[in-house]
C-alpha cells in the first residue's frame, strides 16, 4: 500500500505542477477571458462520462475479488462484459460531443466574448478524447484490481508532464485554444493505449470477448456501478452547475477567478482521493476473504495516514491561499475570502475519503451515494436562486457549494460506516475528525501569528512561531494520530539520521 500511494501521489504531482503552469499561460498569452472559456469547455464535457453509468469503476472492484479465490472465468467474463459496453458508450459520448459544441454551445453566445466558434471546437475535441478514454478505460481498472497502482501512475505522470510540454510549446510559438485541445486529446488517448498494452502483461489470465459477455454479470455489476455514479453525479452537479451558473449570470472571467481557488483545493482533495481509491479493491479482496477484523482495522488506521499531510496543508492554503493566487495568476484573480471558505468546506471530504471508498469496495455505499446526490441537488438549487433573485455574487457561490460538503461528508458518512461496521461513532469521529484537527491547532496559531508577525516586519520572531507550531502539530500528530506500527518504523527512520546518530555516539 505504501509503495502504490507513493505513485498515485508521485504521478498527480506532475499533474499539478501542468496545473499551475497552463492557466498562467494561457491567462499572459490569451486573456482571462479565454481561460474561462477553457474552464467553460471542461465543465461541458465533464457530463460526457455519465454515459458509462459507472461501470469501469466497478471493473478494479472485482478484478481483484476474483483474483483473490482464483476464479480466473469469472474475471474474464466480468471484464469482457463491461468492455462491450464501454465501446459501445464511447461512440454515444462522441455523438453527443457534437451536439454539445454545435447545438448547445450558441446558447451562451452572447457570454462567450465572440469566441463561440473556438469554444465549439474545445468541446468537441475534448468530448472525443472522453469518448476514447470511455472505450478504453476498462484496461486501466484491470491494472489497478492487480493492485499495480505504480504502472498506472506511471502512465498518467508521463502524460501529465507530455501535455504540459506540448501546451506550453504552443502557446509560446502562438497557438490557442483548438491547438491545446487537440494535443491534450492526442496524448491522453496515448497513454490509455498503452494501458490497454501492459493489463495483459500485468495479468496474463486476462482474455476479453464479445462471446464471454454476460447479460446477469452486466446487471449484477451495473447494480454496484450505481451506487458510485451516483456520487459522481453529485460532484458533477456541485462543479459543473456550479460553473454553468456563474458563466450564465456572472460571465467567464468570473468563473476564471472561482476556478484557480478551487483547483487549489482539489489538488488536496484528488491526493486524499487517490489514497482512497487504492483501498477499493483491498476492500473487496478482505471481504471475499471474510476478514471483517481486516475491515475494521483499515477503517480505523486509514484517517491517520491522511490527516497529518491533509489537514496542515489545508490551513496553510486558507491562511496563505491569496498570496499564493497573486503569484500564481496575478492580483486580479484574488477574491477576499474565496480560499478559507473553500477550505473549510474541503476538511470533512478531505478525512473521510477512505471511509468512502472502504464502503464501495465492501458495495454498502448505496445510501451514502443518495444522500450525497441530495445534498448537491439542494445546493445547485439554492446557489441558482440566490444568483438570479439576490445577486449573490462569488462567495455566496462558494458558501453554497461547501454546505453539503460539511454535512454529508464530515457528519454522515463517518456515522453510517460506523453503525455498519460496529464501530462506536462517538469514538471514530473523535479520531478521524476532532483529534487531528486538535494535532492541527498548534501549527494553525503558529501560522496566524507569523502572518501577523511578517506583515509587521519582524521575520524572525515569524519564522521562530512557525517553527515552534510545527515542530509541536509534527509531534502530536505522531504521538496521538499515526498508528504504533508506523510510530515504529518513524523512530527507526530517525535514529538512522546521521546527525542523530552522532549525537548519540557523543552523549554516550
Amino acid at each position: 500500500m505504501g509503495r502504490n500511494v507513493a505513485f498515485a501521489w508521485g504521478g498527480y504531482m506532475v499533474n499539478v505542477v501542468t496545473g499551475f503552469i497552463v492557466p498562467r499561460l494561457i491567462s499572459d498569452q490569451l486573456g482571462q477571458t479565454t481561460l474561462g472559456i477553457w474552464d467553460f469547455s471542461w465543465s461541458i464535457v465533464s457530463y460526457f462520462g455519465l454515459v458509462q453509468l459507472g461501470l469501469g469503476s466497478s471493473v478494479s472492484r472485482y478484478v481483484a475479488k476474483y483474483r483473490s479465490v482464483g476464479d480466473h472465468h469469472g474475471l474474464n467474463v466480468s471484464v469482457s462484459t463491461v468492455a462491450v459496453f464501454q465501446r459501445c458508450v464511447g461512440w454515444l459520448a462522441a455523438v453527443l460531443a457534437a451536439i454539445a459544441a454545435f447545438l448547445i454551445l450558441p446558447m451562451f453566445a452572447d457570454r462567450l466574448a465572440g469566441e463561440l466558434s473556438v469554444a465549439r471546437w474545445v468541446v468537441f475535441i475534448l468530448g472525443v478524447e472522453v469518448a476514447a478514454s470511455i472505450s478504453l478505460t476498462v484496461y486501466g481498472s484491470v491494472i489497478v484490481g492487480c493492485h499495480r497502482w505504480d504502472i498506472h501512475n506511471s502512465i498518467s505522470a508521463i502524460c501529465y508532464a507530455l501535455v504540459a510540454a506540448g501546451m506550453t510549446t504552443a502557446l509560446l510559438l502562438g497557438g490557442g485554444l483548438v491547438s491545446l485541445a487537440l494535443i491534450h486529446c492526442g496524448t491522453m488517448t496515448g497513454g490509455e493505449l498503452s494501458r490497454r498494452y501492459l493489463s495483459r502483461r500485468v495479468c496474463p489470465e486476462l482474455e476479453i470477448s464479445r462471446r464471454l459477455a454476460s447479460k446477469p454479470v452486466f446487471f449484477e455489476q451495473a447494480r454496484y456501478s450505481a451506487k458510485s455514479l451516483v456520487p459522481r453525479i453529485s460532484l458533477l452537479i456541485s462543479n459543473q452547475a456550479l460553473s454553468l451558473l456563474v458563466v450564465a449570470f456572472l460571465g467567464p472571467a468570473s468563473l476564471a477567478i472561482f476556478s484557480r481557488p478551487k483547483s487549489l483545493i482539489r489538488t488536496l482533495q484528488t491526493l486524499a482521493a487517490k489514497f482512497g481509491f487504492i483501498l477499493v479493491p483491498t476492500a473487496s479482496a478482505l471481504q471475499a476473504r471474510k476478514d471483517r477484523e481486516g475491515l475494521r482495522q483499515a477503517m480505523l488506521g486509514s484517517p491517520a495516514f491522511i490527516a497529518p499531510i491533509a489537514l496542515p496543508v489545508l490551513v496553510t492554503t486558507a491562511l496563505f491561499g491569496d498570496q499564493v493566487i497573486r503569484l500564481w495568476m496575478r492580483p486580479q484573480y484574488v477574491h477576499p475570502g474565496l480560499v478559507p471558505v473553500l477550505a473549510l468546506g474541503a476538511f470533512g471530504t478531505l478525512v473521510q475519503e477512505p471511509i468512502w471508498s472502504l464502503l464501495a469496495g465492501m458495495n454498502q455505499h448505496g445510501r451514502v451515494a443518495l444522500i450525497k446526490l441530495g445534498a448537491a441537488i439542494a445546493s445547485a438549487s439554492c446557489l441558482g436562486i440566490g444568483l438570479a433573485v439576490f445577486d449573490w455574487g462569488l462567495l455566496g457561490a462558494a458558501v453554497c457549494f461547501v454546505a453539503p460538503q460539511v454535512l454529508v461528508d464530515g457528519v454522515f458518512v463517518p456515522t453510517y460506516a460506523c453503525r455498519h461496521l460496529q464501530i462506536p461513532a462517538g469514538t471514530f469521529i473523535w479520531r478521524i475528525l476532532g483529534l487531528p484537527l486538535l494535532c492541527t491547532l498548534p501549527f494553525g496559531i503558529a501560522l496566524y501569528l507569523s502572518q501577523w508577525l511578517l506583515a509587521s516586519g519582524q521575520t524572525g520572531l515569524a519564522l521562530a512561531s512557525a517553527f515552534l507550531g510545527t515542530s509541536t502539530s509534527t509531534l502530536l500528530f505522531v504521538r496521538l494520530v499515526v498508528p504504533p506500527t508506523l510510530q515504529s518504523r518513524i523512530h527507526a527512520l530517525w535514529r538512522r539520521l546521521p546527525f542523530v546518530r552522532t549525537s548519540r555516539h557523543a552523549l554516550q
